[in-house]
């Protein structure tokens, strides 16, 4: 596949097919926006998706996420992948207290000239604890995905892959570990 046609189907904002079911656990490192995105795609090919996540969800900012104070924006590609992942995302997120950032009102300015009168799709901001509150809720309603408050302490390798990855946190210790011929499998 060529980098035009990789970046056309990255691009893409229909909302995906679930693909066959090839991996029995995948385990995603992190809940921040990047792993519950990965969870979700991840969710259309395994009949189960851990996120381990070092930091207990709740409001406010995660220890874990030093930007986490600041007001986040959703650029138009990304706005237009979360709508993809999770159709309505835009609308229940003003709806719970986003605020949108329509196009007619934003412009580019380069060394303090403006450049670029904004683009004709609207953007989304809010603050980075609300983004994630908002995407997590929607990743983990998805009934094969849920999410473990653990630290990960180790990895263990095969010549081409991860084949445990070694986890504590609260009441929980143990690894994920990869069968002699097959997937992750938790510990029993």
């Amino acid at each position: 596949m060529s980098p035009a046609e990789v970046f056309a189907r990255l691009s893409d904002t229909r909302t995906p097919v679930a693909g066959p079911v090839v991996v029995k656990t995948a385990v995603v490192l992190g809940g921040s926006v990047a792993g519950l995105l990965a969870a979700r795609a991840l969710a259309d090919h395994a009949e189960e998706v851990v996120v381990l996540e070092r930091d207990d969800p709740g409001p406010g900012a995660r220890p874990g996420a030093p930007q986490g104070s600041q007001t986040h924006v959703l650029l138009p590609a990304g706005l237009r992948q979360l709508e993809r992942w999770f159709p309505g995302f835009t609308d229940k997120a003003v709806a719970a207290g986003a605020r949108p950032a329509p196009a007619r009102l934003r412009s580019t300015y380069s060394d303090g000239v403006r450049k670029i009168v904004g683009s004709d799709t609207d953007m989304l901001s809010s603050s980075r604890p609300f983004l994630e509150a908002q995407i997590r809720e929607r990743t983990l309603a998805l009934p094969n995905v849920r999410s473990v408050v653990a630290r990960v302490t180790g990895l263990e390798f095969s010549d081409t892959a991860v084949t445990a990855v070694h986890y504590e946190g609260g009441r929980l210790r143990g690894r994920f570990r990869r069968r002699r011929h097959g997937p992750l499998q938790p510990p029993r």
